[in-house]
């Protein structure tokens, strides 16, 4: 993956879906606003939700070979995806511009975000693992930090929306993988990601610290979102990334994953 080069001069976090539509106004009013720019990557996965069932999408949701969850997308799906992210880029946006700060928006296939499409998409039926080749998922490939800096202008937040640009057309991504790829790529030492959950838990207790090396085996011990998560914050790790802080969006008890 690859990014210009330089020092990052940003803040990142990803804020989850969950703590946007009806929430997005106290979520809004929560976050910090560290000195500088800041990026926030948003999920909108409570927003889509509504959508689907405003316009009827069916939700294709499947479970890869190694358990995480995930959802099928096609040409429908991406238009749900995209109509949802707007609503919810635009919310959030505006309730951080009532804080007085300045605000911009972009979608990532917009030229910021670049990706390949998954040609061969693995996910279980029963005891059999089959492939879809159709899928309009992708795998974040580059990062444009030109393209981010003129969206940003003489903003201080940018709000970005997850979506790849490829050969294939926009594709969805997920956006706590997308947070931990640009993370990588524009050199960042740290990541936070804001979620309802608000902590890694196990067995409804709250972990306060993780090391790289211990995500693996705590793999067993998430579900559904959560498992996406962790695997989003190993690859930070492992891509140089030190710390990644998961956080509720009013702060409280979270959990810090170390490097080392």
């Amino acid at each position: 993956m690859s990014a210009a080069a330089g020092t990052a001069g940003f803040t990142l976090l990803k804020v989850g879906g969950s703590c946007l539509a009806e929430r997005t106004g106290a979520t809004a009013a929560a976050l910090p606003l560290p000195p500088g720019r800041l990026l926030v990557v948003h999920g909108y996965s409570a927003r889509l939700a509504a959508v689907r069932a405003a316009f009827s999408v069916a939700e294709r949701p499947y479970t890869s070979p190694s358990g995480v969850a995930s959802r099928f997308s096609d040409e429908g799906d991406v238009a749900a995806a995209r109509l949802a992210a707007f609503l919810d880029a635009r919310d959030l946006a505006a309730a951080l511009a009532a804080r007085g700060v300045a605000v911009t928006t972009l979608a990532g296939d917009r030229g910021a975000l670049a990706g390949e499409r998954k040609t061969r998409l693995r996910y279980r039926d029963g005891r059999t693992v089959r492939l879809a080749r159709d899928d309009l998922s992708g795998k974040l490939t580059g990062v444009d930090r030109g393209r981010l800096d003129a969206a940003w202008g003489d903003a201080r937040v940018l709000v970005l929306s997850p979506f790849l640009a490829s050969g294939d057309g926009p594709l969805v991504c997920d956006a706590d993988h997308a947070a931990a790829g640009v993370a990588v790529a524009c050199g960042l030492a740290e990541l936070t990601l804001v979620s309802d959950s608000g902590a890694f838990r196990v067995d409804g207790h709250a972990v306060a610290e993780v090391t790289a090396a211990e995500i693996a085996p705590l793999l067993a011990h998430a579900s559904g979102g959560m498992s996406k998560k962790l695997h989003a914050v190993r690859r930070a790790l492992e891509g140089g990334v030190r710390r990644v802080l998961l956080r509720a969006p009013d702060g409280g008890a979270g959990t810090v994953f170390r490097a080392a």
